[in-house]
């Protein structure tokens, strides 16, 4: 049986390491497929640099493969992508649960897929019930399995806002540091000033005006 795990892998971190050794111990094939560069996300860094970064951590696997489905052609949803590799199993984070009735097509990705949820945010008890109040979701319950990993609280967006390297798999953050990837502030750290970097000053190639640094002091 075949499994599709896709996802942004911005960058792949231990959390994502730890789904893919889970899919490859149970499934026959794993299909990666990571966004291309057209999804419209803030901070989402070359398609190329991202497959790289994957290509490490599925180094042990003889059965994962990474598909270019989404990049070599315009993404047009979910369920037609799994439709293009004639429905695997599609496995994803808890999060999806909130957003797949937003999805396009939603009752044909619901009707003609089976999914395999990774509990992370919420228990295998709390995710059935939301599965069960949602109108849409409830009709294809039977296509729902829950599985608990119990992954850490890792995660790509708290790598880029706070560059902690220990959520990543040691050569994925090696590569990172030699491209210089990820060195802006944090595009996607909103609010207080990003935790141990001062106004003005960073790990990229910035130059920031005295005069606009000034007026920014004033008003953190």
């Amino acid at each position: 049986m075949e499994v599709v795990y896709g996802g942004c892998f911005n960058p792949p971190t231990i959390a994502h390491q730890e789904i893919i050794s889970y899919l490859a111990n149970h499934y026959d094939k794993v299909i990666l497929i990571p966004t291309g560069n057209d999804y419209n996300k803030v901070g989402l860094i070359d398609y190329k640099n991202r497959v790289e970064m994957l290509n490490i951590i599925i180094k042990p696997y003889n059965n994962v493969v990474i598909s270019t489905i989404e990049f070599e052609k315009k993404f047009d949803g979910t369920f037609q992508s799994l439709r293009e590799l004639n429905h695997p199993v599609f496995a994803c984070g808890d999060d999806c649960i909130d957003q797949i009735s937003t999805w396009k097509e939603p009752k044909i990705l619901l009707s003609e897929n089976r999914f395999l949820v990774f509990s992370r945010n919420h228990s295998i008890d709390e995710l059935k019930k939301i599965v069960n109040e949602d109108e849409l979701l409830k009709s294809y319950s039977d296509h729902f399995e829950f599985v608990n990993l119990q992954l850490s609280n890792i995660s790509s967006t708290n790598f880029r806002n706070l560059k902690s390297y220990e959520q990543l798999n040691e050569e994925v953050a090696e590569y990172i540091k030699k491209n210089n990837l990820y060195k802006s502030g944090g595009s996607d750290y909103h609010g207080k000033n990003k935790p141990g970097v001062e106004i003005g000053t960073g790990e990229g190639n910035l130059n920031v005006p005295d005069d606009i640094i000034t007026w920014a002091k004033i008003f953190v």
